[in-house]
């Protein structure tokens, strides 16, 4: 059975960040102290090759597009999987899956608790569910993001480290341990039919973006017979003001050692983030956001959301309602719109 995990770097309500320590007090695991420096040491910058990925040329089929990544590399952290993320992008995507893209310190953590709150954790009364609690320690997404992108296939592969992640780092292994837990891509894929016997929409959270990058499922397309093949699931995009977003990375694991304006050891957080090249984790957010609003339009308006960082926190029942009536769970009572929003408070995470 898989062990807890936390989220590894999405902006919670009020501008939160996470990454501090390495427990909350109430013991739930967050990213440890040794996720580096700020900015990362070049150790642990790492890349991806995206045309390895099996990007396609037909923006058609979920492939390139004049907005999405063209340099064909893309900065990620060290415990990046290549072969998860490809996994990711081609795995069969069902009706009811939801996909969570959201840009780096744009709320991924605090969406990703909304989302999961709403499928499993509170009944129409507000009183939380019978398991809820336990679940958290056991199931992807309950208590902190699971990236895909960073898991291995299956328990055997996370073992024995094939591809030499943690051997990247000092402590590479503890580090994705805190992010982590011992998930595995199984245990994602698996989701929806463990409660009961009763299946409940997949829940797959991601810095991943963009019809490069996203499974091609989502997206309208041809199958192998050239036959036209309707996409399927929903997106949730998640974005924040880019200023703000910025100020939050500048802070994380501590202020930048270069400064905003840049010192003898860098070129200093704007610099970095505004780069075309940027070498930050995922990449350019300017990117990041065309490459989404080209993700949206192709999926269109009934299977996509964009949801606005300071919006929830300017209206969050409104926004809350937003989203569970865009997912079709079905009403929403008082008590239970309050019990989300109380687990899903600066205070509870």
């Amino acid at each position: 059975m898989a062990s807890s995990a936390a989220g590894s770097g999405g902006g919670g309500p009020g501008g939160r960040g996470d990454g501090a320590a390495a427990a909350d007090d109430g013991g739930r695991p967050r990213a440890p102290r040794l996720m580096g420096s700020n900015p990362p040491a070049p150790e642990w910058r790492y890349r991806y090759d995206v045309g390895a990925g099996g990007r396609s040329a037909d923006p058609g089929r979920g492939g390139s597009s004049s907005t999405a990544k063209t340099t064909g590399v893309l900065p990620v952290p060290f415990w990046f999987n290549e072969d998860s993320a490809r996994r990711f992008r081609d795995m069969d995507v069902r009706d009811d899956d939801i996909v969570l893209s959201s840009g780096v310190k744009m709320g991924t953590t605090w969406l990703t608790r909304v989302l999961s709150s709403l499928l499993h954790e509170f009944d129409d009364s507000g009183s939380p569910l019978p398991g809820a609690e336990a679940d958290r320690l056991t199931r992807p997404n309950r208590n902190g993001q699971t990236y895909p992108e960073g898991l291995y296939a299956d328990r055997t592969s996370l073992g024995a480290d094939p591809l030499g992640l943690f051997g990247r780092v000092e402590g590479g292994r503890e580090i994705h341990a805190r992010n982590f837990g011992d998930f595995t891509l199984e245990d994602l894929l698996g989701q929806g039919d463990e409660d009961g016997g009763v299946r409940k929409p997949r829940l797959f959270s991601t810095h991943l973006f963009g019809p490069d990058l996203l499974p091609r499922g989502l997206f309208d397309g041809e199958d192998e017979e050239g036959q036209k093949k309707e996409g399927r699931g929903r997106l949730i995009v998640v974005a924040r003001n880019l200023k703000d977003a910025m100020c939050s990375l500048h802070r994380f694991r501590g202020l930048s050692s270069d400064g905003w304006h840049g010192n003898g050891t860098g070129p200093g957080s704007f610099a970095r983030y505004v780069s075309p090249d940027c070498p930050n984790g995922y990449g350019s957010a300017f990117e990041w956001v065309a490459a989404n609003d080209a993700a949206v339009r192709a999926v269109g308006e009934r299977r996509s959301l964009v949801v606005l960082y300071e919006d929830v926190v300017e209206d969050f029942p409104g926004q809350l309602r937003r989203i569970n009536d865009f997912l079709g769970l079905g009403v929403l009572t008082e008590r239970r719109a309050a019990a989300i929003e109380g687990a899903c408070s600066m205070e509870s995470m």
